[in-house]
């Protein structure tokens, strides 16, 4: 019986050490296993505090763009109204020039009057400015007066309204032209 526990000693002995081996085993195994996750984790941490360098540095590049972009929408601002004051003043400017150039021509009114009788005819500051087919049997100097009244009077009308003409008036009192440039198969005594 001895024998038999001795037997069973031994073998419980090795079952034991044979366990024993294998926990050892499993150990080294895990910790192997702990070690290579270390090691991964590791390298995870140190690639999230780089992540997070670059986020930083990321965040600070659009800070310093956002603060740019901000100073630039208050010179936009500024700039609006700036904008918005000019073209006011521009208007207010050019409502008086519109009224002052109604008033100069109202006023060429007084300073070259045409009147206009029975017969349809037509008189500049008192001189008769004759029918444009009719001119034979005519007082040169009247008409060369009246034309010249109407040259002056349309040169001035023009430079009013800012408006310029296809045909430049060369002003000469009495003596004025009408210059053609557009027709050049005219005389000089046709034009």
């Amino acid at each position: 019986m001895q024998l038999l526990g001795d037997r069973g000693l031994r073998y419980e002995e090795a079952a034991m050490k044979k366990e024993s081996e294998c926990l050892q085993l499993k150990i080294l195994v895990l910790r192997n296993e702990l070690e290579r996750q270390k090691k991964a984790l590791g390298q995870e941490v140190a690639l999230l505090h780089k992540e997070k360098r670059t986020l930083h540095d990321r965040e600070d590049a659009f800070e310093a763009e956002y603060q740019k972009l901000q100073e630039h929408n208050e010179s936009l601002h500024e700039l609006r109204k700036e904008s918005t004051a000019k073209r006011e003043l521009f208007l207010k400017t050019n409502a008086q020039q519109t009224i002052r150039c109604k008033q100069l021509l109202s006023e060429l009114s007084y300073i070259y009057p045409i009147d206009l009788n029975d017969q349809k005819d037509y008189f500049v500051c008192g001189v008769k400015l004759p029918n444009s087919e009719d001119f034979q049997a005519k007082d040169d100097g009247s008409i060369a007066v009246a034309l010249g009244y109407t040259a002056h009077l349309v040169s001035m009308i023009s430079y009013f309204l800012q408006v310029p003409l296809r045909y430049p008036i060369i002003h000469k009192g009495s003596r004025s032209t009408i210059k053609d440039n557009i027709n050049d198969k005219l005389t000089e005594k046709e034009r």
